[in-house]
């Protein structure tokens, strides 16, 4: 295998099944994507210094984070060979399931290899079923195929045993990380709670209710301030999708979200506040992600 040249694969979410799949190219765009995310990798790990995650350091733009002896999904190792063992991924899967992560492999020596990995959302694919203009031969032309849009920028790199990133947040959304969150403790609560645009309906039973599910949580959503960078009304409206009744109330002139004295709304509540939870395509059940629970 030419060594600066990456085979490319997919993460795929059908209604919160994970699968790997292999990304058909021609050799010309092949290579061009291999130059554009060794670009990306060398950007990426362009940094002034990187630390061991501990769950409570912020990086700076220039920083970055990594953990060590990361332990790949045995799929993913399985590609780093040089064999390609998953099937190709579908058009069907591009237009009825979830494209976590566009990640490329470059294997550089027998057993030494480089991954990057890029964040994908629902405003990277492009989908027959919308009316998608493009211009061709000095005039536009409808799409009626699906296909996807590269990001910028990677989100995470794997390379000797060590997992990099720069925001948990976004590395926890290609690669399974639960078993690094962190806990809140009451202070980091207090100060959840103090500093978010959040108010409880009941002190006494949220004390009763915080477990570590919701410690951790909590120590997400603070962590990543995704509360004061995401207007209310986008909360508001994402829970009327999905009938869900979210409640606020006004302290003084800020409008907050009311967190839920009953324990199972708490968590419902809290998973949508961490944008965690699905919308199946094809069924249109709505799932918990990371778990096969249907949400409705």
């Amino acid at each position: 295998m030419t060594s600066n040249i990456f085979q490319f694969y997919a993460i795929v979410n059908t209604n919160s099944t994970i699968q790997f799949r292999h990304i058909a190219l021609t050799s010309p765009l092949q290579l061009e994507l291999s130059k554009i995310f060794q670009s990306q990798i060398d950007n990426f790990q362009d940094v002034s210094a990187s630390y061991e995650y501990d769950g409570r350091y912020k990086t700076e733009s220039n920083e970055s984070l990594y953990i060590n002896n990361f332990p790949l999904p045995q799929e993913i190792l399985n590609l780093t060979t040089g064999k390609i063992t998953s099937a190709n991924l579908a058009k069907s899967e591009l237009e009825n399931s979830k494209i976590i992560s566009i990640f490329g492999i470059k294997i550089e020596n027998p057993g030494s290899f480089v991954i990057g990995f890029q964040s994908l959302t629902s405003s990277n694919l492009i989908k027959p079923n919308k009316f998608n203009l493009i211009f061709s031969q000095n005039t536009f032309v409808r799409n009626n195929d699906p296909g996807i849009t590269i990001n910028e920028s990677v989100v995470a790199v794997f390379q000797n045993n060590k997992l990099y990133f720069k925001a948990f947040s976004q590395a926890r959304r290609v690669l399974d990380l639960t078993e690094y969150l962190k806990s809140a403790s009451d202070n980091e609560i207090e100060d959840f709670l103090r500093e978010n645009p959040v108010v409880l309906e009941d002190k006494n039973k949220f004390n009763e209710a915080k477990d570590e599910w919701i410690r951790k949580k909590i120590f997400l959503i603070h962590n990543d301030q995704v509360l004061l960078n995401t207007d209310i009304k986008a909360y508001k409206k994402a829970a009327r999708t999905m009938k869900f009744r979210m409640r606020t109330t006004m302290v003084g002139r800020t409008e907050k979200i009311i967190l839920p004295a009953d324990k199972k709304n708490l968590k419902l509540t809290l998973n949508l506040l961490d944008d965690d939870i699905l919308d199946s395509i094809v069924t249109h059940r709505r799932y918990i992600s990371n778990s096969k629970r249907i949400y409705q």
